[in-house]
């Protein structure tokens, strides 16, 4: 059975990424930013990518400085779970997150399933696949309801 990569950028893929861990930003043109990114801000060790997304830094602030609407955030996460195509029959188990530990998320190609990477202790980061899309997450996390 094969295996999910780990983070793997892709070409016109959204991303949830927490706004906290963008180290640097500029503006690349007129419409978009590029973003140095890593999963904890103050490990050195800590994965970091650099990529450009479609958003303006200004747009990108409004996003940052956007009030969440709990520090804690319920996802169902199929524990055990390391690929999506093993995710599909299986029963995904509530887990509590804290906001801010939650640093990454990509989606399967169907948007079922999002893998999520959060930081345990503000630095190691670990990877779950949850049964919500990033735009539920993103929905419960910013304004306690799903956007899906």
């Amino acid at each position: 059975m094969p295996v999910d990569s780990q983070v793997e950028l892709r070409i016109s893929t959204e991303y949830l990424i927490n706004t906290d861990n963008i180290a640097e930003m500029k503006l690349e043109g007129t419409t978009d930013s590029w973003l140095h990114y890593k999963f904890s801000i103050d490990e050195s060790r800590s994965p970091e990518f650099i990529f450009t997304v479609n958003e303006t830094n200004a747009a990108i602030q409004t996003l940052a400085d956007a009030t969440k609407n709990s520090e804690k955030v319920s996802l169902n996460v199929f524990e055990g779970i390391e690929s999506f195509n093993q995710a599909s029959g299986e029963t995904a188990v509530a887990w509590l997150f804290n906001v801010d530990d939650i640093v990454w998320g990509e989606e399967d190609g169907t948007a079922a399933y999002t893998r999520i990477w959060y930081t345990i202790g503000g630095k190691q980061a670990k990877a779950v696949i949850v049964d919500h899309s990033i735009d539920q997450i993103v929905g419960w996390a910013d304004e306690g309801t799903t956007a899906a």
